[in-house]
């Protein structure tokens, strides 16, 4: 049940360990403050893992990746490798080697706190936890008792499931935990630029932060903090600098095809 993308998000706001990137080193992140980033291209065959480093090149290396983290896999990916093969014949930009390091040390947190929320599932029973019912399982009875108790009339419409069986709402709780937005550390560089051209109408000058706003929400950010501030506004830059928009000092437009 960790495959989801849901945990994977909420835990990516964590922080942990880091991982350094270069050559030599072979302490934590955090005895490595100013990492190096990895030169040259990500190259055909890469990348590879070799006693907690991440090989992009011949020469070229991550330092300090925990093999479990090499190997953690999230809807069938395994996110340290693809996210580098993603980029493959393409030079790591120093943004792009923070972003990579960031990923790492999300996942080494996220398989911390897997562990301790398992032991504290068994620690208690197992699952599903006492008291805990699957809403899906319910009998048209049990979900016209439960809807009386609450004051209500009418049952849900049945859903697609077999037979008579009906599924219980969520409640605003429930589907506000399960809509938590992915941390923005969590998009590259050009998932935010194709949420930022999509948030503007063809060749219409924008106020900048009309377009970070309304691409904020795109991706179902509900308020905007300085940390997804600060992220758009350098995809806008990147955006920029690419070709992909034009800027007349105060406004941004798509530039022409």
């Amino acid at each position: 049940w960790w495959g989801g993308g849901v945990f994977f998000g909420v835990f990516f706001f964590f922080g942990g360990g880091g991982v350094g990137a270069g050559g030599g080193g072979d302490g934590p992140n955090t005895q490595n403050p100013a990492p190096n980033t990895p030169k040259g291209e990500v190259a055909p065959g890469y990348p590879k893992f070799d006693g907690g480093r991440v090989y992009i090149n011949a020469a070229s290396f991550f330092e300090n990746v925990p093999e479990s983290v090499w190997n953690f896999h999230i809807g069938g990916y395994q996110v340290a490798h693809k996210w580098l093969k993603d980029r493959k014949g393409r030079t790591l930009s120093p943004e792009d080697a923070a972003h990579y390091r960031g990923i790492v040390a999300a996942l080494e947190t996220t398989i911390v706190l897997m562990a301790q929320i398992d032991a504290l599932i068994t620690a208690r029973g197992g699952w599903p936890l006492a008291g805990s019912q699957d809403a899906a399982a319910l009998s048209s009875d049990e979900v016209k008792s439960f809807f009386a108790a609450r004051g209500e009339a009418t049952a849900p419409r049945p859903v697609h499931t077999v037979g008579a069986r009906y599924r219980v709402p969520a409640s605003p709780q429930q589907k506000a935990r399960c809509n938590v937005p992915l941390p923005i550390e969590s998009f590259s560089r050009d998932d935010l630029i194709k949420a930022l051209l999509g948030a503007m109408e063809k060749r219409a000058w924008h106020e900048r932060e009309d377009v970070l706003v309304q691409a904020a929400r795109n991706l179902g950010y509900a308020r905007i903090g300085k940390n997804i501030r600060a992220t758009f506004k350098s995809a806008i830059t990147g955006a920029i600098r690419r070709g992909l928009l034009e800027y007349d000092g105060t406004q941004i437009r798509r530039a022409k095809k």
